[in-house]
């Protein structure tokens, strides 16, 4: 299991914790709240299930041989697509995003 797959698993733990732990009452947390966290959940089952299929900014960088602050330069600049999804400290692309930006590096070169 890679760091992506890792940090995954220990999300989807910690939003089952706040669901279980939640009791609608008093916590002012909604059923809509719950749906959303639930959506989370099965996204974050997604993405580490379809792995193969995504890369981390780590990866990412990696793959295209450039660094952290240069590949949300790019994000920003919209030479990259957007990222899949967003968290606290993970952001995912589609892999073949990625590969199909490194093939454009080589033919600007």
């Amino acid at each position: 299991m890679n760091n992506s797959q890792c940090a995954v698993k220990r999300l989807i733990s910690e939003l089952k914790t706040t669901i279980n732990s939640v009791e609608l009452g008093c916590c002012g947390i909604c059923n809509d709240q719950i749906d959303l966290i639930s959506q989370e959940i099965v996204m974050l089952r997604n993405i580490m299930t379809s792995n193969d299929n995504t890369v981390d900014a780590f990866e990412a960088c990696e793959i295209l041989g450039i660094s952290k602050p240069t590949l949300y330069n790019w994000i920003h600049r919209g030479w990259l697509p957007k990222p899949i999804k967003k968290h606290e400290t993970s952001i995912y692309f589609y892999r073949e995003d990625i590969e199909k930006a490194k093939e454009h590096l080589k033919d600007i070169k």
